[in-house]
């Protein structure tokens, strides 16, 4: 009998990076790593997102999960965004207003 192998390099349906619990199994939030796998960034770029409050993501306690359809949500402003390069990772109007006052100064 042959060991079970994972394959490596198999990405899973949907959001779901290849090792994955199988469809049948309903993931409701991805960890940090997994959401980078499925956005293909690394993960210290999506922390680097989720600190300017640039991508949704849910806290629970100290854990920081990434809900799939927010993701997709996300993408999508994106790619509505396009045509306005500067509006591809939009800042919040508090962090637009510290950027204002350190013109000024």
């Amino acid at each position: 009998m042959t060991p079970n192998v994972k394959r490596k390099g198999r990405a899973a349906p949907g959001w779901l990076p290849a090792g994955a619990p199988a469809p049948s199994q309903t993931v409701l939030l991805l960890k940090p790593e997994d959401a980078a796998k499925a956005l293909s960034i690394s993960e210290r770029f999506l922390w680097k997102l989720m600190d300017e409050a640039k991508i949704p993501c849910v806290r629970i306690g100290r854990a920081v999960r990434y809900d799939p359809r927010d993701l997709s949500e996300w993408i999508s402003r994106i790619k509505n965004a396009q045509a306005d390069p500067g509006a591809l990772l939009e800042t919040s109007p508090e962090q637009q207003h510290g950027r204002a006052r350190r013109q000024r100064a």
